[in-house]
């Protein structure tokens, strides 16, 4: 595969514009901004349990955006940890793709700010929830405990993100808009402990299944809390609660299961996702996704905006179904580019009031497995381990794997884990921080990248606009 330098087309300068419109509606600060009369935080938002239920649904749909443009909740954290790991080349070594490509992003990018804010949003969002129903009279007790179930897991969602890419933030739980102008950032550990809490409440408090909500994936249930506890429990070395909170969805076969066929995953209300984003009423009446339109070109030979890199492709073998199913290839003359391929509506296949067959995935179930492999193996339970690592390989059509050296096991997950998880949410760039790795795989994927790798670089800068705008708010150390 050759790298190649390219002119930015008119698909790109419509993606470039959607960006724009993002950053320029997230410019001001939220604590700054006056509510509009019609907001979440209104008394009447939470009159009974129909408005309540609305205005947690507006919640989602800050996630998922209101727009075509990609946003925290929608794209951003795919293509751009992306770009900073060693998954994702953009096909134009310019403005910000390259920028986070050669890991070189300062505190005044446009993106990281807008990251930043669309999260606090939410989380603002998430707390005048929690306000609106605890302070009303008429909701029932059953909705009182669904709706702020879903505000935490949500707001815990926001945090998750925010303190896996910036490290210490603010831990903000009110709308009193005084005090958060102002509140410094907090230990990262601290903030992360704050949501395992908030994660367990919301697990005792939110439903067992979908049947709420018609049996679509889309909202969050008891189940979805429990896989964001895996990935905390990890990151805090808690191997047994994570074995055993994984243990519980894994087993819930009457609602979760690996999808047999790869291509049916991403489809909508697949048995393998926990947790999905609706689009197709949120961003407009199109059938496509707005990472899709990021990462799908629209054609044989137009639009494509980057690329998997040769590490990330020749660490498939040939019969790997991933690599069959999930990897799709486009030519432009002599050059031939191969991309991510797990959503299969593009660009290239928008229609407007089309059947919407792709939802949005935030958590699924392969990812929970690869988790309590690892918590296994940490527990030297190998024989546990190795069992969950081969239920992904054999989903895979691959041959199963055997060792009984913790070190090598290990190394099996991490590298089974990028061919499953790729292009899904940076997960690759967040677990080789949780592995310890990034510093060696980064150093040499900097040669790839004509760059050089700094330590400081695994967590993002924190927004000059925020620097400006908070007077207790620090920098993070090397930017």
């Amino acid at each position: 595969m050759k790298k190649t330098l390219r002119i930015f087309n008119q698909g790109w300068n419509i993606i470039i514009a959607f960006i724009l419109i993002g950053l320029l509606l997230g410019c001001n600060k939220l604590v700054e901004v006056d509510p509009p009369a019609n907001s979440i935080v209104t008394k009447q938002a939470f009159v009974d349990d129909a408005n309540a239920n609305a205005a947690i649904s507006g919640i989602y749909s800050s996630f998922i955006s209101k727009s075509s443009a990609n946003r925290f909740g929608n794209g951003w954290m795919t293509y751009f940890c992306g770009l900073s790991a060693d998954e994702l080349v953009p096909v134009t070594l310019t403005g910000s793709p390259d920028v986070y490509y050669r890991n070189v992003v300062q505190s005044d990018d446009g993106i990281i700010h807008s990251v930043w804010s669309q999260a606090y949003g939410i989380i603002y969002q998430a707390n005048a929830c929690i306000e609106g129903v605890n302070n009303s009279k008429n909701i029932s007790e059953s909705g009182r405990r669904q709706f702020i179930g879903e505000a935490l897991f949500l707001r815990s969602l926001s945090y998750y993100y925010l303190t896996s890419m910036f490290g210490d933030v603010p831990f903000i739980t009110s709308t009193n808009w005084k005090e958060n102008m102002a509140v410094p950032r907090r230990n990262v550990l601290e903030v992360q402990n704050e949501i395992i809490k908030d994660l367990l409440v919301a697990s005792d408090q939110l439903p067992i299944n979908y049947s709420l909500f018609q049996d679509e994936r889309i909202r969050a249930t008891k189940w979805a809390c429990y896989a964001l506890l895996c990935r905390l429990y990890l990151e805090h070395k808690k191997w047994t609660e994570c074995n055993r909170i994984a243990s519980l969805i894994i087993e819930n076969t009457s609602l979760f299961g690996l999808e047999e066929q790869l291509n049916n995953v991403f489809l909508k209300n697949s048995r393998e996702a926990i947790l999905q984003w609706h689009s197709s009423s949120d961003i407009s009446t199109y059938n496509v996704l707005p990472e899709a339109s990021l990462l799908l070109p629209v054609s044989n030979a137009a639009n494509l905006q980057v690329y998997l890199s040769n590490g990330l492709v020749n660490c498939f073998d040939s019969i790997d179904l991933r690599r069959i199913n999930w990897i799709g290839e486009v030519t432009d003359g002599a050059d031939t580019f191969l991309y991510p391929y797990k959503y299969k509506v593009g660009r290239g296949q928008m229609q407007v009031n089309a059947p919407v067959l792709e939802y949005y995935m935030v958590i699924r179930l392969a990812e929970v497995v690869l988790n309590r492999a690892i918590a296994r193996v940490m527990n030297n339970d190998f024989s546990g381990g190795l069992a969950d690592l081969n239920l992904i390989r054999t989903r895979a059509g691959l041959a199963s794997l055997n060792s009984t050296s913790q070190d090598t096991i290990l190394n099996m997950i991490q590298s089974e884990s990028r061919k499953e998880m790729f292009c899904e949410w940076g997960h690759r760039w967040f677990s080789l921080k949780l592995s310890g790795a990034l510093d060696s795989v980064m150093s040499k994927a900097a040669i790839d990248k004509n760059s050089q790798w700094a330590s400081f670089r695994r967590l993002f800068p924190i927004s000059l606009v925020e620097l400006n705008n908070n007077p207790a708010a620090t920098q993070n150390p090397g930017y």
